[in-house]
């Protein structure tokens, strides 16, 4: 193929996007469609040198997968690098420990299916995530692990390739539809449904179109679907469902288009969006871990000047990349050995990613004051053990749901617990404050008490009808308590409170179902109104952080807004109260008097803090509440 300036001036393009939304998403809030343009240059480009391999007879799997060492490892490998040594001095142990899984991940091109795994409310925020963009990079090696050996199989065996490559892209893009409604997660991540993407513009370098003729007006129609969707697509669409068509579409149209039309001639080939396409690949890899980092040790998204500055910076450091370590190793003639030195130094980084996982962030690095204080705020080790509840309870002896099934004593249950992780909170505290009981605490973390589906898509129908079997068939229990992360009802990835899905049962079907359950046999059924859930970090009142680039006081009376609390937290609320009014012996707990004050949700008593995340109480917290349960009735509404 002959070189194309114009590509190169779509890659800035795409990657000018992606950082954009990164360091300003309320200016571009599209701008991570950048990504799905990436995939469709990649596509054509290496599938226009594959098939030309193929047609000349010098098609080579192993010089194929050398030139592609060779492009991506030495960028790769310098950030992973750099990104480890400066989290080694800024991040918590916690943090760190979290970077070392994500740099093994991201150098073994896995990061798609981890981070997939880590979906939920449960999970870190994104926007904490250093290497949290490398999750395209992944799914594009897997698509080149087998796109080779499928051309090359279907080249030998004369079958279509047009035909063979639109049939996949077809089938993918509709897989991308499909899980993209019923599992956003899965469809954002999944390798299968983001593979229409690289395979549309390997249909474009089949059918040859662009390498002949000017068509003006398609490169035109093309970047006016790309600065829509650019401006158009929020976060909280769908996606990439039918909305990666303005991108994708439009970056075909584009490269469709030939390098002589207009747009694609005078603007995409001007020499700045040239430079900025040949540091294209750095700059992606750069830019992401610094804004990162500055939001990690700012404790909230940093101010504009930081963000500017992290921009200018990964910009520079890009040229450095691209000019002295790139460029020598991918194109330098007299380097030797260079690809058996890159492929040792990426087990290296992966084996370094691993140690740091192992050794949970090694804390001693941070000294023995960081030490201190970070104990205050973490998760502590569960002090009171339960019994395995199968013996006693033969429901959940088939069950498999990734949850918890634990009783306080070996003996029949007469005290149930059913919840998500806002429950299992409370499982040392029922334990001590209930001994004359068994309690049978049944949890899955992310899985709302009556939510048929979780933030992962986890099935928590399983749960939901064991519960409802148990209560059934279990006299023995006298008092039932749910508890919930509620305010995910409504303001999640999911809006559980509409049923999407007719498939399934919806969670008003599903409350219902096992509300009636609970009060049969004259049961004592109480339903927790949640604890406050934070709006800061809790660490951010205590001064644990090393390292700091602006000067901040700490969060003194570490409090925020009741106000805007429960506003934040009024459409859930209000969703609960009307399915317990259904049943009037039910009751509602409020613990969030014991936080809030009429003005300020606290989260410490000055001393010591009753969180250790931004919405799961400490067990001491824990059990302020649950006493307060037994010995206050008033504290019931």
């Amino acid at each position: 193929m002959s070189y194309r300036p114009d590509i190169d001036g779509l890659r800035a393009i795409a990657v000018l996007l992606v950082v954009g939304y990164h360091a300003f998403p309320g200016k571009l809030p599209g701008g991570f469609i950048g990504v799905d343009v990436f995939f469709v240059i990649s596509g054509f480009l290496i599938s226009s040198i594959l098939f030309e391999n193929l047609q000349k007879g010098v098609f080579s799997i192993k010089d194929f997968y050398i030139r592609r060492i060779k492009r991506i490892f030495p960028a790769l490998l310098i950030v992973l690098s750099s990104v480890y040594a400066l989290g080694w001095f800024v991040l918590l142990s916690d943090e760190f420990q979290s970077l070392g899984k994500h740099m093994a991940g991201g150098v073994g091109f896995v990061s798609n299916w981890m981070l997939w795994s880590e979906t939920g409310y449960f999970d870190k925020a994104a926007e904490t995530k250093p290497l949290l963009h490398l999750w395209s990079l992944a799914i594009e090696e897997q698509f080149y692990i087998f796109w080779p050996l499928l051309l090359w199989f279907s080249y030998k065996k004369k079958w279509k390739l047009l035909v063979v490559i639109t049939n996949l892209m077809t089938a993918s893009f509709f897989l991308n539809c499909y899980l993209t409604h019923q599992d956003p997660s899965a469809g954002f991540y999944s390798p299968f449904t983001r593979f229409w993407e690289l395979l549309s513009g390997a249909v474009l370098a089949r059918a040859a179109w662009s390498r002949e003729g000017s068509r003006s007006g398609l490169s035109t129609l093309g970047i006016l679907l790309v600065i829509s969707g650019a401006f158009l697509i929020r976060k909280e669409f769908q996606f990439p469902g039918f909305w990666a068509l303005l991108p994708v579409v439009g970056a075909w149209s584009i490269i469709a288009a030939g390098p002589k039309a207009w747009i694609n001639r005078h603007v995409l080939s001007s020499p700045l969006l040239v430079w900025f396409g040949l540091i294209s690949f750095p700059l992606y890899l750069w830019h992401w871990p610094l804004l990162s980092i500055a939001q990690i040790v700012e404790e909230s998204f940093p101010q504009t000047a930081i963000r500017s500055a992290a921009v200018l910076l990964s910009v520079f450091l890009s040229w450095l990349t691209y000019r002295w370590i790139e460029t020598p190793i991918r194109f330098g003639r007299g380097i030797k050995n260079a690809v058996p030195a890159l492929v040792s130094g990426a087990v290296c980084v992966g084996i370094a990613g691993l140690i740091t996982s192992w050794g949970e962030g090694f804390e001693g690095r941070l000294g023995s004051q960081q030490k201190e204080l970070r104990e205050i705020v973490s998760h502590p080790e569960r002090r009171v053990v339960g019994t395995e509840c199968a013996k006693q309870v033969k429901e959940v002896r088939e069950l498999s749901f990734d949850g918890l099934c634990v009783l306080s004593k070996d003996s029949p249950p007469t005290l149930l617990v059913v919840g998500d992780s806002h429950t299992i909170q409370y499982q040392d505290a029922f334990f001590k404050h209930f001994p004359e009981e068994s309690v049978l605490l049944i949890a899955q973390t992310s899985c709302l008490p009556f939510a048929t589906r979780s933030l992962v898509n986890q099935a928590c129908e399983k749960k939901i009808n064991s519960v409802v079997d148990i209560l059934k068939n279990h006299e023995s229990i006298k008092s039932v308590y749910f508890a919930g992360y509620w305010a995910y009802l409504s303001t999640g990835k999911f809006n559980y409170t509409e049923n999407t899905d007719n498939t399934v049962p919806s969670f008003r079907e599903n409350a219902v179902k096992v509300l009636a359950a609970a009060v049969g046999n004259q049961r004592k059924v109480t339903v927790f109104k949640d604890n406050p859930d934070l709006d800061f970090d809790i660490r951010s009142c205590f001064g644990i952080r090393p390292v700091r680039l602006t000067k901040k006081d700490l969060k003194k009376d570490c409090s925020m807004s009741e106000k805007a609390f429960l506003k934040r937290v009024e459409p859930s609320d209000r969703v609960i109260d009307e399915l317990v009014k259904q049943f009037p012996s039910i009751e509602i707990f409020n613990p969030r008097p014991l936080f809030c004050d009429g003005v300020k949700c606290h989260a410490s008593d000055g001393l010591k803090p009753y969180y250790f995340n931004k919405n799961h109480l400490n067990y001491e917290a824990a059990e302020r509440v649950i006493g307060v349960l037994k010995t206050s009735p008033s504290a019931k509404i």
